[in-house]
Order: C-alpha cells, then structure tokens, then sequence
C-alpha cells in the first residue's frame, strides 16, 4: 500500500513537471495544487517516524534524507511556480529558482523510488549490487580525481598561455585563435 501511494505521488509529481513544457498555465495550477496536497499527505507520513527515531536516527538512513529533500523541494516549487506568472518584473528571475528547486526534487523523488523498489526481490538484488559496486568505487574515484587534478594543475603549469587556457583561472577562452606568447611549435617564434 505504501508503494502504491508513492507511486501516486511519482505519477503526479511527474506529469507537474510534463505540465510546465506541454499545458496550459490553468492545468499547471491545478498538477501543482494537487501536488502540494499529496506532498502534505507525504510529509505527515514522514512525521510520526521523526518523532518515534528521533533526528539522529531518523536522519542515519540516506533515504530519510532524500524524503526531506524532496518534501521541502516540492513545498518550495508550489510558490515558485505561482510567482513565475506575476506580471511584477520583480518576479522575472523566478524561474531559475523553479527550474533549480524542480531538478533538486526530481532527483531526490526518483531516488526514493528506487529506495522502494529495494524491497521487491526482482529489483532489490539489482538495486542491492549497484549500491555495492558504487561503494567499491569510492577510493577509486578518489585516486582519480587526484590524478585528474595533478595532471590538469601541471599542464596549466606548463601552459599559462594557451590560448585555450587564460592563466589560472582556467576558464576557456574561445575567443582568441592566436595567443602573442603562446607559438603552437617551438620553431615557430611570433
């Protein structure tokens, strides 16, 4: 029963999204306003449990966590998507912040769900193997992006003035085809 209600959740949450690129401003209202009224219904299941683990424990599990992210993420998108439509040029940014707090709750929803597919067998021995092999992956992804970082900071050593490259910054500079100090060949001197 507690699938079947977050998955009523998933399908509402994510036809709001499909709503704001396809329907009318009308039918948007209505997705959000349905939304923020299941995600109340989300978050008073999610209070009871805080209140019998307390935080610390409650909070132990990455998928508590993911259920607070994307419960204040919805919650935030609700007024988001409203202001998005004032005619007020106050409100012209909103949309950044809709599109920001959407990708954050988009995220932390579809992680959820597969936090509950974990305890069906024909997904939970897949979902089970992933999050080993990422696990496996942490001192890997470690040794690489120290690899990576070395070998990216001794080439901007090497190179100052490419004209790929403007200094140490390292923002890439697509403007210049032609750098005054930088000679692609070193017989070459300009």
């Amino acid at each position: 029963l507690q699938l079947l209600v977050y998955l009523a959740f998933v399908a509402t949450f994510t036809a709001t999204f499909m709503s704001f690129s396809f329907a009318p401003v009308e039918a948007c209202d209505i997705f959000v306003s349905v939304l923020t009224v299941l995600n109340c219904a989300y978050m008073a299941k999610e209070v009871p449990d805080v209140v019998r683990y307390g935080l610390g424990e409650y909070y132990s599990s990455f998928y508590n966590v993911l259920d607070t992210i994307a419960i204040v993420a919805v919650f935030a998108i609700a007024p988001l998507h409203y202001l998005r439509h004032h005619d007020d040029s106050e409100f012209a940014h909103v949309h950044v912040y809709l599109e920001n707090a959407a990708s954050i709750a988009i995220l932390a929803v579809y992680a959820n769900l597969v936090g509950f597919l974990r305890a069906y067998p024909p997904t939970g021995a897949i979902i089970q193997m992933i999050i080993a092999i990422v696990q496996d992956m942490r001192a890997f992804s470690i040794v690489l992006g120290v690899t990576g970082l070395a070998y990216y900071l001794a080439f901007m050593a090497l190179l100052p003035n490419h004209p790929d490259v403007n200094g140490w910054d390292g923002a890439y500079n697509s403007t210049h085809t032609h750098s005054p100090h930088f000679s692609p060949c070193p017989c070459t001197v300009s």
